[in-house]
Formats: C-alpha cells, sequence, structure tokens
C-alpha cells in the first residue's frame, strides 16, 4: 500500500531533485523531509503545502497527498478544498462515523463526552476531524455509543475512508435501496459497514441541511432488524426502532420509507407491548403526514398487512378504506386492489385471495375500464349527456367481463348512471 512518504519521495524524485534542494525550496529542514519520506515522522498540514508548492505538483496530486496523510486536519483540508456540495465525491473519516454512531445512539455531544470522560470541545473536535482521539479513548467513546466489535475495528482502523462515496441524497437513497436487497455472500461485516457508511454519509447531508432526519431513521431501523438476525438481540433491536421512530417523527417531508420505518416499530408486538387497539391508533396517526389520497392509501395498506393476522376483521377495514380513497384514481386504484387481494390470504381466506386476484387480470383491461369511467364522470359534468352514456357503458362493458363487482366501482357506477338519469 502506498504511504505519504514514498509518494512525496516519488514527487521529488520525479523533479530531480534532492533533499537538500527541496528544502531550500520550500523553507523545510532537510532533516525533517527525510523523516517523512521514511515515514518515521507525519508533516502538518502547512508545512505539507509548502512542499507541494516547492515541487509545483497539479492539484490532483495535493489531493492525492492530502489523502494518504490519515491525519485529521487533512481530511478538513482536503473537504474544504473539494467541497461537499451534491454530487461530490468524498471519503468517510474518523469525525463522520464517530456522528454517524452518536446520530444512531441518540445523544448529544455532551453525552457522549461525558460517557468517554472528556470535555464537549473536544469531543466536538474529534467530529470535526479537527483533533484525533487516542486508540484507548477511540475505543472508549465507541462503546459508550454503542457500537460493535467490528465497528470499533472500522473506527480504529479507518476501514471506510478510502470508499469515494457519492454525497447526494438521490444517491445515498439509491445505495441504501441496493444494500437491503441482500445478495448471495453478504456477510455480517460488510452489512454492518456499509449501513454505517450510509448512516454517516446520511448525518453529514443532514448537518449541511440537505437530508431529513427520516432519511436516517431508515439506516437506524435496519440496524435494528440486524440486532435481531445477526445477534438475537431483542433488547437492541427495540432500542434502535424507538430511536428511528423519534427520528421519523422529525421529518419534514416524509417519504413512503420514513412511514413504513415509523409504522413497522409501532405495529411489531414483540418490541411494542401495547394492545392493538393502543398500536393501530398510534399508527393511525402517520396518515395526515400525507398529503395526498394516494399516499395516505399506501400507509393504509401497509398498517393492514401489518395487523392481518392480529386483527384480520380490522385489516379487512382498513382494506375497504384504501381502496375507496383512491377508487378514482386509474393508476393507484389496481394497486390497492391487488393488496387487498394479497390482505385476504395473509387473514386467512386463501380461496377468496385467489378469485379476487383472478378478477384482476389483465390489469390493462382493468385500467381501461376505470379510464372510460374517469371519462364518462368528466363528461357528466361538461353536460355532454350522450358521450358521458357511452363511456359509461364502455367502462361497465369491461368491467362485466372481468366479473368484477367490487364495492367502490360498483358505487362509481351507480353514481354516473343516477347522473346520466
Amino acid at each position: 500500500m502506498e504511504t505519504l512518504g514514498s509518494f512525496l519521495k516519488q514527487l521529488r524524485q520525479n523533479r530531480s531533485f534532492t533533499l537538500g534542494q527541496l528544502s531550500v525550496r520550500s523553507g523545510v529542514n532537510k532533516g525533517t523531509l527525510s523523516r517523512w519520506e521514511n515515514g518515521t515522522y507525519h508533516p502538518r498540514i502547512p508545512e505539507l503545502l509548502c512542499v507541494l508548492s516547492a515541487l509545483d505538483v497539479s492539484s490532483s496530486a495535493q489531493v492525492s497527498s492530502l489523502r494518504l496523510l490519515e491525519a485529521p486536519r487533512a481530511i478538513h483540508a482536503e473537504r474544504s478544498n473539494a467541497g461537499i456540495g451534491a454530487g461530490a465525491l468524498t471519503r468517510l473519516s474518523l469525525g463522520d462515523l464517530l456522528f454517524g454512531l452518536r446520530q444512531r445512539a441518540g445523544k448529544t455531544q455532551a453525552e457522549a463526552a461525558r460517557a468517554t470522560g472528556i470535555s464537549r470541545s473536544l469531543y466536538s473536535q474529534w467530529e470535526n476531524d479537527v483533533n484525533q482521539p487516542t486508540t484507548s479513548l477511540l475505543h472508549t467513546v465507541g462503546y459508550a455509543l454503542g457500537a460493535s466489535v467490528q465497528e470499533v475495528v472500522a473506527l480504529s482502523s479507518c476501514t471506510l475512508s478510502h470508499a469515494p462515496i457519492e454525497k447526494s441524497r438521490e444517491a445515498l437513497l439509491q445505495q441504501y435501496i441496493e444494500t437491503i436487497e441482500w445478495g448471495d455472500g453478504v456477510t455480517q461485516e460488510s452489512h454492518t459497514l456499509h449501513l454505517l457508511s450510509l448512516l454517516a454519509n446520511f448525518g453529514n447531508l443532514w448537518k449541511a441541511g440537505k437530508a431529513d432526519p427520516g432519511d436516517i431513521a431508515l439506516i437506524i431501523n435496519d440496524f435494528g432488524d440486524g440486532a435481531e438476525m445477526w445477534h438475537n438481540d431483542l433488547e437492541l433491536r427495540n432500542h434502535y426502532h424507538r430511536r428511528a421512530l423519534a427520528l421519523a417523527a422529525q421529518a419534514n417531508e416524509p417519504v413512503h420509507f420514513h412511514i413504513v420505518t415509523a409504522v413497522r416499530s409501532l405495529m411489531d408486538a414483540r418490541s411494542n407491548l401495547d394492545p392493538i387497539k393502543k398500536r393501530l391508533a398510534d399508527a393511525l396517526k402517520w396518515r395526515p403526514r400525507f398529503r395526498d389520497k394516494a399516499g395516505q392509501a399506501y400507509l393504509l395498506s401497509f398498517i393492514a398487512s401489518e395487523i392481518a393476522k392480529e386483527a384480520p376483521d380490522e385489516a379487512l377495514r382498513l382494506a375497504d378504506q384504501y381502496c375507496a380513497l383512491v377508487a378514482d384514481n386509474p393508476d393507484e386504484y389496481p394497486c390497492r386492489l391487488r393488496d387487498r387481494g394479497n390482505l385476504l390470504f395473509k387473514c386467512g381466506r386463501p380461496a377468496e385471495s385467489v378469485a379476487f386476484i383472478a378478477a384482476l387480470n389483465p390489469q390493462d383491461s382493468f385500467r381501461e375500464g376505470l379510464k372510460q369511467l374517469e371519462m364518462a364522470r368528466g363528461l357528466a359534468a361538461m353536460g355532454a349527456a350522450t358521450e358521458s352514456q357511452n363511456c359509461l357503458i364502455a367502462g361497465k362493458r369491461v368491467l362485466s367481463a372481468m366479473g368484477h363487482n367490487y364495492g367502490p366501482v360498483k358505487s362509481m357506477i351507480d353514481r354516473l348512471e343516477h347522473i346520466a338519469a
């Protein structure tokens, strides 16, 4: 592995400078330069920049030098030069990882500092890569923040610091999706460290005002699932789920992922010992967070699926609600109907489930029938009675051929027929 010393020596030799000549040009002592090159001493940033300037190296070579210098200030200097704008490629530093772990633990800097036995200002310097803890203090703060053995090793070795990651919310969310789609050969260690890197990056974007606390909740919720999967540690799983729920509640513009994270934590009977009625009421409080009917229907669909085994009748009642919410939406309605068909199976009614789903095929024909009904309603509102009647007949013909007579569709047809009459 290339070191900073060997890299500087190669740069000097490429310029055909002796150590003495470089010392004169840079103003840095010849013995100091020699110790840099043989690795017995690490340079300070100002002196290193003077030497790089004397060598007249390119900006990319300067960045490479800073990356090889594992000192905190070098990482900070590299970031200052490159910026942290959306789309920039950066590396994770020790400070990033400490910040991510602290966010997962739900601790303030003051609490982390107290647990480590240091001042808050010193801990802040660690997170901002202005200073670096000793190995023993690093282990202490790591375990105080709930880090696993693998994570403490990553902190000590900066295992994650050499992988450039695109610093944009969209890119990180895509990485998250790819991470949770488990493939063959995924180990506990690789999965844990990948989640840790995502957590640290989302945390940095959050500090910069470019991400949402709900994004962090996603990662923490997965740590909870991993605690159960890898260690069968239910107490740790419950801790992470509660932390994820608190963060998801702070989300400014919750996306489906955020809501699922929150509701999953609320509805999990193993980590939430409240009666099903209380859990359901708490979960439904998230419904107003969605501004449109499609999002609300999605939430109700997820809740119904979560309680299908515990309370099948209540689940099917929710299914009627979410189907009715989007009955006039030709894109969403087929999806929610299919959810209802799958829900019947979860509720212990497999025969009805098979028959219900069979009636939805082909999807294109069903969607076309709904579009005809939508057109009929619009034409009726415009006073075009004849055209509205033609669309109504066409829509009924398509849906009748499929043998579909489910409530919301029938109600729409009845209303249109009443208007046409």
